[in-house]
């Protein structure tokens, strides 16, 4: 997975995921006259934590602008690592369901006899 494929939410997501775990990211300022960092910067760090956890996505994420022991300009992001299981495969019934559907338009176009059909129908019911 590449980094800047890694999502980032500040809620859950509507998704249902796996928890990899908690993680945490900060950047700063080197100096007091340096620019301050900026959320593209703490992002970039969560995504690369993120890939070494095996994560596709943080959700739950919280962020912090101060001062660290390191710098007197800093942002500090907090969240979970997770994985979000977007592309499940389909259910036995949905994959049924759809595999009868591609079946009856077949049937309707004449690309299959009745015979033909009925014998697949079953086929594909005694599978659910």
């Amino acid at each position: 997975m590449k980094i800047e494929d890694i999502e980032i939410h500040t809620d859950k997501p509507e998704h249902s995921f796996r928890t990899l775990g908690p993680i945490k990211a900060q950047v700063g300022a080197a100096t007091v006259f340096s620019r301050a960092p900026t959320m593209d910067e703490v992002n970039q760090k969560l995504r690369e934590r993120a890939v070494e956890m095996g994560a596709n996505a943080i959700i739950e994420v919280k962020y912090d602008r101060g001062v660290s022991m390191t710098s007197w300009k800093a942002i500090t992001a907090t969240g979970t690592a997770v994985i979000l299981e977007k592309n499940q495969p389909p259910t036995l019934a949905n994959d049924a369901e759809s595999r009868l559907a591609q079946l009856t338009a077949l049937r309707q176009k004449g690309l299959v006899t009745e015979a033909e059909f009925e014998t697949k129908r079953r086929e594909i019911l005694s599978q659910i």
